[in-house]
């Protein structure tokens, strides 16, 4: 078994911590820090307003290839959608609309909280 220093453990468990805080926060406290974070159109959940459950069904969508990106009218790209269903033959049950501001802005927001973690 391999023996860590005990501020490795320290700092792992504090790490671990402010992650636990951190996507435990509602999305609507987030948004008042400034985060750009649109509302499911589709969420068969409204109550599931926390970013774990928003991270998960980002996370499912991606994963599974039900990510879509939408362009305007020179071509760049302007948004995306992603949506998460519970199983492969079952309809969508959750469904997020980002513009690219939105998007560029969760994603850089995210990396950043989770960079400056000690």
């Amino acid at each position: 078994m391999t023996k860590y220093p005990d501020d490795f453990t320290k700092a792992f468990i504090e790490r671990t911590k402010a992650n636990l805080d951190f996507v435990q926060k509602a999305l609507d406290v987030l948004s008042c820090e400034g985060w750009e974070i649109p509302q499911p159109t589709t969420n068969d959940k409204p109550g599931s307003d926390n970013l774990q459950e928003f991270v998960r069904h980002m996370r499912n969508g991606i994963a599974h290839g039900r990510l879509k990106f939408h362009s305007n009218g020179n071509k760049e790209v302007s948004g995306a959608t992603v949506k998460d269903r519970p199983e492969r033959d079952k309809p969508y049950n959750w469904e997020v609309k980002f513009t690219i501001e939105q998007l560029e802005d969760f994603t850089k927001r995210m990396t950043d909280y989770f960079l400056g973690l000690p």
